[in-house]
């Protein structure tokens, strides 16, 4: 089963509470609300292997000014996004 993104484009993810995860956390990160780490973390931890859930972490710790954590996130997104279809890795390779 495919789960889409907010806009409709299928996500890498073979986790309902992956992708939901993942739309709450990046609408807060879009929105500037609080919880998106949260809410990507919850993505994280209901599917490792999602490398744009890694990515739109990078960028929330990034806007937040975290340097390190942000780099840690995206190494982890790039390693992730090896498998991922073209789309998500040349997501993850524009961060």
């Amino acid at each position: 089963m495919t789960h889409p993104d907010d806009r409709g484009l299928p996500l890498s993810t073979a986790s309902s509470d992956a992708a939901l995860a993942y739309r709450e956390g990046v609408a807060r990160l879009l929105a500037a609300r609080p919880g998106a780490e949260a809410a990507l973390g919850e993505s994280i931890a209901a599917d490792p292997g999602f490398a744009l859930a890694y990515a739109a972490l990078a960028r929330a710790h990034q806007a937040r000014g975290r340097g390190a954590d942000a780099r840690a996130a995206m190494a982890d997104a790039v390693a992730r996004a090896e498998g991922a279809p073209e789309r998500e890795r040349s997501h993850v390779h524009a961060l």
